[in-house]
């Protein structure tokens, strides 16, 4: 493809979903559940939520499914779409790298979904609690194998790996940077 044309796509296609992500955390963030909605019926007629009714409908199956979690949705999809924007025209690396960041993704969500529900049991308002339907699942089923502790030490390694594979983050790296501004700042 023309290099030109590659750029122009990308460009867009981050546009595009930086706009995706604003809107749902803008729907995410005015939620309420007395607006109709899939999950929740209502009497009112029209949704509050700044979405609209496709916002309010939104917001309800997210936080039904991911709880507290789907507000981290939005920022993931910014976050992809900028990554998308700065990657290689590179197309044997472009396809392999797209599948790791989507494996990185399932693997985050799920994984912050079951954290949240293990550690953030009385601290939600959300019906589905704080890790909603997902996290519940994920981590009934990872205590009942692993218990508490084993599956939190599963589930924090998974939240890892499903970072770096999504974001390209290199925890060595922050522990070096980490380490070595410490060590600057005990010098000083």
């Amino acid at each position: 493809m023309h290099a030109s044309l590659s750029k122009r796509l990308k460009e867009g296609g981050f546009l595009l979903l930086l706009a995706i992500g604003a809107y749902f955390l803008m729907a995410l963030f005015s939620y309420s559940p007395d607006d109709p909605s899939w999950v929740f019926e209502s009497a009112k007629q029209h949704a509050d939520n700044a979405g609209g009714v496709a916002g309010a409908w939104a917001a309800s199956v997210l936080f039904m499914l991911f709880g507290k979690v789907a507000y981290v949705f939005p920022l993931m999809i910014a976050w992809g779409g900028w990554l998308m924007f700065r990657e290689r025209d590179d197309q044997q690396h472009s396809v392999y790298l797209r599948i790791a960041r989507w494996i990185g993704f399932v693997l985050t969500v799920l994984s912050a979904t079951a954290l949240a529900s293990l550690r953030m049991g009385g601290l939600d308002s959300l019906p589905e609690g704080p890790g909603g339907i997902t996290g519940d699942l994920i981590s009934s089923s990872g205590t009942a194998v692993l218990n508490e502790a084993g599956a939190i030490l599963l589930l924090l390694t998974l939240l890892l790996v499903g970072i770096t594979l999504f974001a390209g983050v290199s925890w060595l790296a922050v522990m070096d940077g980490v380490g070595g501004f410490l060590l600057n700042v005990w010098r000083q």
